[in-house]
């Protein structure tokens, strides 16, 4: 009940299409890493594929938790998967706030070997040059599905590098893209189909009550 929407303060939440009753939403994340990216969160209506939001700053590792923990739940009650790879701190914090719809990974633990599940997406020689190909032909066939021109801008120099890998070009950037691509492969846990609901969300908020949210005192 402490969330609350200051319009225009720090212009780094972009809203293209308010949430709909009953609509499954998936948000992915992609951390700041060891460059000069920034924090990135891409929202999507998973019953259609398409772009509704972003988050895109330079922020602390706590502010970017709380932003994309009130994204999630604006997106009624979104699934939220945040890249691991190079700051596991997010999801950390989206966990002691007890977001409840987080992505989940499987892994095998070192010393039982058994299998077990964490929050989080891990971006791995795996599952990166699959992201990646998923999004070429999504980009290619669908091109409608997208919103943010950061995103459109970060496509044209996405490129492959002198060995061959794909990766942005020297001085540009790849967060948004990277984020969009975390988010389309996190689909799989989030239904697609369209419910209908009452109008509270979560108990607490009224859908016609509800505005945009950031964060204010909630710890």
């Amino acid at each position: 009940s402490s969330i609350k929407f200051v319009e225009g303060f720090g212009d780094y939440v972009y809203i293209y299409e308010e949430p709909k009753p009953g609509h499954p939403y998936v948000i992915g994340g992609d951390t700041k890493g060891e460059g000069s990216d920034k924090f990135a969160s891409t929202a999507l209506d998973n019953s259609n594929g398409k772009r509704v939001a972003t988050i895109h700053s330079d922020l602390a590792p706590d502010e970017y938790a709380h932003q994309t923990y009130c994204l999630g739940k604006y997106y009624n009650n979104a699934l939220v998967s945040i890249e691991i790879n190079f700051d596991i701190y997010p999801v950390l914090e989206l966990e002691r706030l007890k977001y409840p719809n987080q992505y989940k990974r499987e892994t095998i633990d070192s010393i039982s070997h058994k299998e077990q599940y964490k929050h989080g997406w891990k971006t791995d020689g795996n599952t990166r040059p699959m992201i990646i190909s998923n999004e070429i032909v999504l980009i290619r066939d669908n091109i409608d599905l997208f919103t943010h021109i950061g995103f459109l801008s970060e496509c044209l120099t996405f490129v492959m590098d002198k060995n061959g890998r794909p990766d942005a070009e020297s001085g540009k950037h790849d967060d948004i893209l990277m984020s969009d691509m975390i988010a389309n492969a996190s689909r799989t846990q989030q239904r697609m189909d369209i419910k209908e609901e009452k109008s509270q969300l979560s108990g607490v908020y009224a859908y016609g009550e509800l505005k945009l949210l950031g964060y204010s005192d909630m710890q």
